[in-house]
């Protein structure tokens, strides 16, 4: 295995707040690379019915990141909002204070080029 495999996964255990992600556009996280490659982390809103072979409604991709490793090493990046992630969380931003939450999906990849594709995924919220 040339990373580990929970790099996409959030490393926190309480929902995500949605004004500081508004706040900060994006959210940092911690990736450790055990050989030069690259990282790519999706953050994947799917409203219901959504279904990756079907037609409408598609998922939205709310954050992503791609960093090179040139070598075996931790780094901190952040994860950085796009603009139709910044405007799904603000257009839902009145649900979330009703106390509803936005089921979000993290998709990482690590791809070296001496082994194998490395994909986590992992679901979390974000609330208010």
């Amino acid at each position: 295995m040339t990373t580990d495999p929970t790099a996409a996964r959030p490393a926190w255990t309480a929902p995500l707040d949605i004004e500081t992600l508004l706040k900060h556009t994006g959210h940092p996280v911690s990736v450790t690379a055990l050989a030069a490659g690259k990282v790519i982390i999706d953050w994947y809103y799917a409203p219901k019915g959504a279904h990756l072979s079907h037609g409408k409604p598609k998922r939205v991709l709310i954050a992503a990141v791609t960093r090179t490793f040139p070598q075996a090493e931790s780094l901190q990046i952040t994860i950085k909002l796009t603009e139709s992630g910044k405007r799904l969380l603000r257009r839902n931003e009145r649900l979330l204070k009703r106390g509803q939450h936005l089921d979000l999906t993290a998709y990482g990849t690590f791809v070296s080029a001496d082994q194998p594709r490395v994909l986590a995924t992992a679901k979390f919220l974000i609330t208010r």
